[in-house]
């Protein structure tokens, strides 16, 4: 577990195993306990808003989607960058959800939302046992405290869901402890979550996107090393102030 920062966002890191370990403690505590993934683009897109970064800090469980942010904050080894890669997470936790026959519910924006997720889950592992797929549209309405009730009528232990920004910090902030549920597990609506090789074109996007990280961390430091010094020399002044103006 290492903890570290990347654009002022507090992250921990887990391997795999030790993620896991914080898995089963879940499915024992009796209530709901939140993991999420986060990508690259999640980051920046945190960078510029507050509410994205306050719930990316208040998760139980954050996951490497990628390995980019990870390198950015020099914490990266290559056993955690083959983790990441080949999904073992992913893997791992969705095969322990089929092997004891977890229920599962899934919420998604729309319906082609929820096919999508749908099938990118079962790309990992065919015998997962959804027995609900919910549209979440305003986390406000009438209509979504229905949806919650409908979920919990349904007692799942697992709830996935792929909501968009800002409809997924809304409905977390106001509805995570409604949920009767073991685990959440947020995937970022962008996420390529099927088991397969990227694209040509999803690779062009992670690299546009790599790249603007980059330029985003290396700004971010030397603001910063610039707001850092000035505090220094603030603080310079002040001392020779004093030095010429003992008090009496």
């Amino acid at each position: 577990m290492r903890t570290f920062q990347v654009l002022g966002i507090t992250l921990t890191d887990y391997s795999v195993r030790e993620a896991m370990r914080k898995v089963e403690e879940y499915l024992k505590d009796g209530k709901v306990s939140t993991i999420c993934y986060i990508t690259t683009g999640g980051i920046l897109e945190a960078e510029n808003h507050p509410e994205t970064k306050s719930f990316l800090e208040n998760m139980n469980l954050t996951v490497a989607a990628d390995a980019e942010f990870l390198k950015a904050a020099d914490i990266l080894t290559r056993g955690r960058q083959r983790e990441i890669e080949n999904s073992d997470f992913m893997r791992i936790f969705l095969n322990r959800v089929a092997r004891d026959r977890l229920k599962v519910c899934l919420i998604s924006d729309s319906q082609d939302a929820a096919d999508k997720l749908e099938q990118g889950l079962k790309s990992y592992q065919g015998g997962l046992q959804v027995i609900g797929r919910f549209t979440a549209i305003d986390a406000e309405s009438e209509e979504t405290e229905t949806l919650i009730n409908d979920i919990n009528v349904l007692a799942p232990e697992i709830i996935i869901s792929n909501l968009s920004y800002p409809l997924r910090e809304a409905f977390f902030e106001q509805h995570h402890m409604k949920l009767h549920a073991e685990v959440w597990l947020i995937l970022n609506n962008n996420m390529v979550i099927e088991s397969r090789s990227l694209s040509l074109l999803e690779r062009m996007k992670k690299g546009l996107t790599r790249k603007a990280l980059a330029r985003s961390v290396d700004q971010y430091r030397k603001d910063q090393l610039k707001s850092d010094t000035k505090e220094i020399d603030t603080d310079a002044v002040n001392k020779a102030i004093e030095g010429e103006n003992p008090q009496k």
